[in-house]
């Protein structure tokens, strides 16, 4: 529809945005005090659907896994044994649920923790990984806000000798490492390049970095010199606000307009003023690229900031063909979603399951969820690594925000809210693109079933565009975790990050432009 001569896809049921978070309370948190019986009743309403929606998701999961783990040998199924033996007694990965910051340190780089605030509240994580040899470099002097915190947890030898000089921090000294937690208020810029921010995508966090020992993208940049930071959407880690408990209603309030509308502006800013630099490079896996396409659209100002955007599985346009099952969730009526899925967490059951079950169970289950929902592939992905990978995935999200990417999906394209100022009628718009002005390059896959990226770049203004790779084979997630990542997308990253245009080549089908 048009309207004032601009373009809407579609008006929004108002219940779906603001009002229906207005009515019916619950949760705990500033401005929830209902009537008891009303909360008790609204309470048993959620964990009815929730016990719906579980039912409903144990149907999906066994037709998935019959599909993906049964249907294969079923005429066969001597190889269907062999494989699932070999699944059992793999050791070759052993799997070991440890944090980023223990990724970073066995590896040998310095990890800093860093807390952002953004303009509504939401305390966001973001981790500093650097390598120590790159500490002789500049550093920044630029003070921040009160608010602004800083752990270092700088990994060392036991046999090197340690003196803490800081009143304000403390050392602990086991027998393998020795690790400084430290509050200051800067923190060195550590390359002479701009810093790299890297973002995941959704359902996920920083952890998808840092999976693959050192051909990860976030020890490769950092052994390249660059000055690695990694982001982690609101929801993803930690589930902290200044003033809202993460059980209450009003925490769980937001949708993908609000990580473009804050969490991207609010890292980009932080990195900035952190390592005192004008600019980032910001890498986006997904949804991380998603968000910085529609802020830089949403809030041109951010743009100077930006001097390349590269997004890995760029998002900003999507494949029409949705899975069946996902057509159906995102077809319920506003209420029926909201009274199955809950209006805090999306499927919260998601996390208990990876909390008691075995790893390589777990990773079972949610591969084969996420390979019918999303359509995933493993083709390209090392045998036995789905259970490290699947320890990081998924992660929380609103039920607000995954109802924003189902409208999304069904329009194969961004889209954000606004009011008609004519009307008063709040209308779903699209992200106009063509107002991203600053340096793209974007990676995907052939076999990318989930995004678009040729319609992506025809739409994009080709005197942004300074790189295409359409990676043969390579899937939604392969990127990140295919086995020849390292040696087949991230040295064109590298370079680009350096400033460099990567060369062409007879074997590598990519493009420059």
């Amino acid at each position: 529809m048009t309207l004032n001569g601009e373009t809407y896809v579609s008006q929004v049921d108002d219940r779906y945005y603001d009002e229906e978070w207005k009515a019916g309370g619950g949760g705990g948190g500033s401005g929830d005090a209902i009537d008891g019986v009303v909360w008790v009743l609204w309470w048993a309403w959620m964990v009815l659907g929730h016990i719906v929606s579980s039912i409903m998701i144990g149907g999906i999961l066994m037709v998935s896994l019959i599909r993906i783990y049964v249907a294969p040998y079923f005429l066969d199924p001597k190889a269907g044994v062999e494989y699932f033996w070999e699944w059992l007694t793999d050791t070759t990965h052993t799997v070991k649920l440890r944090s980023v910051g223990e990724y970073a340190q066995s590896a040998g780089y310095v990890y800093e923790v860093h807390e952002v605030k953004t303009d509504d509240g939401y305390i966001l994580l973001l981790e500093h990984i650097y390598k120590p040899s790159q500490l002789a470099t500049t550093h920044n002097n630029t003070q921040h806000s009160s608010s602004d915190t800083t752990h270092n947890f700088a990994a060392t030898q036991s046999t090197a000798s340690t003196t803490n000089t800081n009143p304000t921090s403390h050392t602990t000294t086991n027998t393998s490492t020795t690790t400084t937690h430290t509050t200051q208020h800067t923190t060195p810029h550590t390359s002479r390049y701009p810093p790299v921010v890297l973002c995941h995508g959704l359902m996920q966090c920083s952890g998808v970095f840092v999976l693959n020992g050192a051909d990860s993208l976030a020890f490769v940049l950092a052994d390249k010199g660059l000055d690695v930071w990694l982001a982690n959407n609101r929801g993803s880690s930690p589930l902290r606000h200044e003033t809202l408990s993460c059980w209450s209603k009003n925490f769980w309030n937001w949708s993908f307009q609000e990580v473009m509308d804050y969490d991207f502006p609010a890292f980009v800013r932080y990195v900035c003023k952190a390592t005192g630099q004008p600019t980032v490079s910001w890498v986006g896996h997904s949804q991380g690229n998603a968000q910085a396409f529609g802020s830089l659209a949403l809030h041109p100002e951010l743009q100077s900031k930006i001097n390349l955007l590269i997004a890995l599985a760029p998002a900003a346009c999507l494949r029409l063909n949705i899975t069946p099952v996902l057509k159906l969730m995102f077809k319920l009526p506003t209420t029926l979603f909201y009274a199955l899925f809950g209006k805090l967490a999306f499927l919260p059951v998601q996390a208990i399951t990876q909390m008691y079950f075995h790893p390589k169970v777990f990773a079972i289950i949610a591969f084969g969820i996420f390979a019918d929902l999303f359509s995933w592939g493993d083709g390209q992905w090392a045998r036995g690594m789905k259970a490290k990978y699947f320890q990081y995935t998924p992660r929380p999200v609103s039920s607000k925000g995954i109802r924003h990417w189902g409208r999304m999906l069904e329009q194969g394209q961004l889209v954000y809210y606004t009011k008609c100022e004519e009307t008063g009628e709040r209308l779903v718009k699209p992200v106009d693109l063509n107002a991203v002005r600053c340096p793209i390059a974007l990676f995907y896959g052939e076999k990318d079933l989930l995004v678009d990226g040729a319609r992506l770049r025809s739409i994009l203004d080709p005197s942004v565009v300074r790189y295409v790779d359409n990676v043969e084979n390579y899937e939604h997630m392969d990127t990140l975790w295919a086995t020849n990542a390292s040696r087949r997308v991230y040295p064109q990253v590298v370079e680009l990050l350096q400033g460099r245009t990567p060369p062409r080549s007879s074997t590598v089908p990519y493009e420059l432009l």
